[in-house]
């Protein structure tokens, strides 16, 4: 009876060499590669973390500063406006037009005494304000009232605008010299997207 005899190759210290001598490398190659794309990953996300970081950093910086300055515009309008409580449509649009530091983003300057809208700028885009009243809109007048209530210039927004797109408004309460109740308000309608793309919100978010 014959046998057959398989014919494995022999398991000896040279092959076993040979086949470690090709493996290791690789190994090595493998792992160093795995290492590198791991830290320049970390090191790429870690500028990117600390771009953003600045960038927001910037961006908060220049959205404080918009609205301050427009702040202080609307507390100089508040102040001209007590001095003159029966300015007119005229007179309170060259104001407006002389203010400096008025921003692009502001489309509407209204001004409310008893809190109804009569003086309005720019006025040919904005005369359907006038006679607006604020106490028979259940949207706004809260708003209103913490301004009046508080007596501090106030911010809302951003929120829809009767003629479409979104707003910022910036209210102040109006007094006169020698009266402890108000005049009435004055406000600054800055357009959202106008007001994100002059501080950089738009350019930082792509």
């Amino acid at each position: 009876m014959f046998r057959l005899k398989a014919n494995y190759p022999r398991l000896t210290s040279g092959n076993l060499g040979a086949g470690l001598t090709f493996t290791v490398p690789l190994i090595v190659i493998f792992l160093t590669s795995y290492q590198l794309d791991r830290l320049s990953r970390e090191g790429f996300l870690a500028k990117v973390r600390s771009d953003t970081t600045l960038a927001m950093l910037n961006l908060r910086r220049d959205i404080e500063g918009v609205l301050i300055e427009q702040s202080l515009v609307l507390r100089e309008l508040a102040t001209l406006i007590g001095g003159s409580p029966n300015i007119t449509q005229t007179e309170f649009s060259s104001w407006v037009r002389h203010i400096r530091d008025m921003d692009s983003s502001a489309i509407t300057i209204v001004a409310a005494p008893d809190l109804v809208v009569s003086l309005v700028h720019p006025f040919a885009e904005n005369q359907d304000f006038l006679g607006f009243d604020y106490q028979e809109s259940d949207e706004l007048l809260p708003s209103v009232l913490n301004t009046l209530g508080s007596g501090e210039d106030l911010m809302v927004g951003p929120i829809g605008l009767a003629r479409g797109g979104l707003g910022i408004i910036l209210r102040a309460p109006v007094y006169t010299p020698g009266e402890s109740t108000s005049w009435g308000i004055v406000s600054i309608i800055l357009d959202y997207q106008k007001f994100v793309d002059n501080v950089g919100l738009t350019e930082v978010a792509l």
